[in-house]
């Protein structure tokens, strides 16, 4: 029978967590897989553990040279049989049902794309993270259902919410929709979300079924590094292009609400819309890719003439566009002085914060710092009991912030930044380009705040260094203790992989064990029909026994009643002879005396 599911498991120098991914495929409650091991040339110890196991659904597979993230696709998908692709990491773990469910609801549902779980955060100890320690445990894979097109729109305002190691997709659409793309490092996976929710419905199954691990120094692949930071600028850049696909008001609409204003009667132009959404974004990769789009567009002798005619939108106002944005940080922040700086408060009800779900503020400049003095709309407050407050000073570039003062209308709240990339002499420096602090506290008292800041711009580059200087700081000294530790991890991993090869010595002999004890379960089956029949035999036997004597008595009696028979016999036959012997006497008298008379009348005849 072939295999419905195919397990992907990427693999790259994990030696310590890649047994415990292993072994939670393994112990599936859904069995009908096979399992490919795409190890990525590790330098340590996890091709070892990996050859170890001897499951006859294991394909391990091992490059020659590192290949990096999309490397293992077509290698594993040339090869897949399943119907659908579960993707898994060797630094993470599926709890035992995950499988079971996922196919259930796909089976059942074949208007929908893929399937997604819900995932508890584990620290390298596998211990759950319950805590605000990253960005993981604030709830980012904690996500309720949308329709494809809610989709597209959290993932432009949002980014990329849900877990790739949780994901299982149809395996058609790897080749139908190009799922695959070389080139990409940093978010692969958040291409392949979009590419599906453009034409495919897809489902979160509201259950904790994928661990995620969280390694330590930000080492995750996405962790908070600068390379990740820019890598990912300059590859999301890229997927933007796919919004583009959108290309009828109907999509558009469900897409983006508030886009409405734009359809012109019938007439929507979807580019110039697009382009007009990205400009408006907060984040300058957007901001860039919305100029550059509107540059094509007015340079298009038709489109230009159409948006002209829809939207009064001409080259012009694109020049007034182009310098509105300092999107490569040209005046390095200067440019923030004596301006109006616009911010945006969100808020949710308990559910996680959205991307609809927000009011603007404004930071007004005064002596040299920003004031924002923000009142929480009644519409707001109506709208329910407030568990969450977010505040976003500025968007669009680099920057440090003091926090000079923040007061509420009540006490014991404070303002605590969440995605601070370090924290010097009082300043809290983001070297990314969305600040966020979160207000903590009784939330749902709060009607009205303001908050006094110092704002300077920072150079990139030069944040960007002292970062990887600091990254590099902490990957010597993390070098020094793999250096220290790896004798003992070396006899560590030594003994587990010979515990993995006495384990799967072990699974082989109880494999033999379980056929020989189905062996004598059958002899004594059969045994005991045998017994069986022998003492039905035996019971028949008794009864002939039984019969066989009485008919031996029968036998007796017709014996005796024989002797009678023939003394009566020898009897009769005396008896007969005397009367034979009588009879002849008799005759001879009686003939006699007839012969005698008769000679007389024939001689008187004669006469």
């Amino acid at each position: 029978m072939e295999p419905l599911v195919s397990v992907i498991l990427t693999s790259y120098n994990h030696e310590q967590f890649i047994g415990q991914a292993i072994e939670s495929v393994l112990v599936q409650t859904y069995t009908n897989f096979e399992l490919f091991i795409v190890d990525d040339c590790s330098t340590d110890s996890s091709w070892e553990i990996i050859k170890a196991y001897t499951d006859p659904r294991i394909i391990a597979i091992r490059n020659e040279r590192n290949i990096r993230i999309e490397g293992w696709g077509l290698i594993a998908l040339r090869q897949a049989k399943g119907k659908y692709i579960a993707i898994h990491h060797s630094d993470d773990a599926w709890k035992p049902e995950k499988l079971e469910f996922q196919v259930e609801f796909l089976e059942r549902n074949p208007e929908y794309g893929a399937a997604f779980t819900l995932v508890d955060i584990i620290d390298e100890e596998g211990n759950l993270i319950l805590d605000d320690r990253n960005a993981y445990s604030e709830g980012i894979f904690r996500q309720k259902n949308r329709s494809r097109h809610e989709w597209l729109n959290q993932f432009f305002y949002e980014g990329n919410v849900l877990c790739h190691p949780s994901v299982m997709i149809r395996r058609q659409l790897y080749n139908e929709l190009d799922l695959l793309e070389y080139g990409y490092a940093q978010i692969p996976d958040f291409m392949r979300w979009i590419k599906l929710c453009l034409c495919q419905e897809i489902w979160i199954i509201q259950k904790n079924l994928t661990k995620f691990r969280v390694l330590k120094n930000e080492m995750n692949a996405s962790g908070n590094r600068p390379d990740v930071h820019v890598r990912s600028t300059i590859e999301m850049y890229r997927i933007l292009s796919l919004y583009l696909k959108m290309n009828n008001s109907e999509d558009m609409l469900k897409a983006f609400p508030e886009t409405e204003k734009f359809l012109i009667g019938t007439e929507m132009v979807t580019e110039y819309v697009f382009a007009r959404l990205c400009m408006d974004h907060p984040s300058n990769v957007n901001k860039l890719f919305g100029l550059q789009l509107m540059f094509q567009l007015i340079n298009d002798k038709d489109k230009s003439k159409k948006i002209k005619e829809l939207y009064h939108y001409s080259h012009m106002h694109l020049i007034d566009d182009t310098a509105k944005y300092d999107i490569f940080n040209v005046c390095d922040g200067s440019y923030i002085s004596n301006s109006l700086i616009r911010g945006r408060i969100y808020y949710h009800y308990g559910n996680g914060y959205e991307a609809k779900d927000y009011f603007q503020c404004e930071g007004h400049y005064q002596s040299g710092t920003f004031k924002y003095d923000v009142d929480i709309p009644l519409k707001v407050i109506k709208g329910g009991r407030l568990a969450g407050l977010r505040f976003d000073p500025l968007e669009g570039i680099p920057c440090r912030i003091k926090i000079v003062s923040f007061e509420t209308n009540i006490l014991a709240t404070q303002l605590l930044p969440i995605t601070l990339s370090s924290k010097k002499a009082g300043w809290d420096e983001f070297y990314n380009i969305d600040p966020i602090y979160e207000i903590s506290g009784n939330i749902e008292e709060i009607k009205s705040f303001n908050i006094v800041l110092e704002i300077e711009g920072v150079h990139l580059k030069e944040a960007v260094q002292e970062q990887q200087a600091n990254c590099w700081r902490l990957q010597k000294k993390n070098d020094e203790i793999l250096q220290k530790s790896n004798e003992a991890l070396g006899r560590l991993n030594e003994s587990e992989i010979h515990r993995i090869e006495m384990i799967a010595q072990l699974n082989e002999k109880n494999i033999q064990l379980d056929d020989v004890s189905t062996q004598l379960n059958l002899k004594n089956a059969l045994l005991r029909d045998i017994t069986a029949q022998l003492d039905e035999q035996n019971v028949q036997l008794n009864d002939m026994q039984i019969r066989l004597e009485q008919s031996s008595c029968l036998l007796e009696e017709k014996e005796k009643d024989i002797v009678v028979l023939e003394n009566v016999i020898e009897k009769a036959k005396t008896e007969s002879e005397l009367l034979r012997s009588h009879i002849e006497e008799t005759y001879k008298s009686f003939s006699w005396r007839i012969t005698k008379p008769l000679r007389f009348v024939k001689r008187l005849i004669h006469k």
